[in-house]
């Protein structure tokens, strides 16, 4: 049972890991396989005073499975996103000139989803 709790607490660390490292793709992808290892650890040794086949372990394994799943998705979610949570930039100074430069006095029906998000979080901020 302790080494069950141990990769648990590995996969939850790798997790934690993931989402403060900004979408990093190798992270993802150890954090993944890490999951879907502790579901493979659950499928050949349950949990003590889980019969195997049961509907607990069962539900373990679609946690888990769900959680190797929901990384990826993460990743090709956000991975082209430049904008932070808060709305800043992450694009270097000289990718930012060109983007103004590019950009213009861009209409908001031109902008896509995250420039749009971060203009909405720009005005907000400048109001407050």
């Amino acid at each position: 049972m302790g080494t069950f709790w141990i990769l648990l607490a590995v996969c939850g660390l790798l997790e934690y890991f993931y989402f403060k490292q900004k979408w990093n793709v190798l992270l993802s992808i150890i954090t993944a396989v890490s999951w879907l290892g502790l579901m493979t650890y659950t499928l050949t040794n349950p949990p003590t005073n889980i019969i195997a086949g049961s509907f607990l372990q069962e539900l373990l394994i679609l946690v888990f499975l769900g959680g190797a799943f929901f990384n990826l998705y993460m990743w090709f979610r956000n991975r082209d996103s430049k904008f932070s949570d808060t709305g800043k930039s992450e694009y270097t100074e000289s990718e930012e000139r060109e983007r103004n430069v590019n950009s213009g006095n861009r209409s908001l029906m031109s902008m896509n989803e995250t420039e749009y998000k971060a203009y909405i979080r720009s005005k907000r901020r400048t109001t407050r």
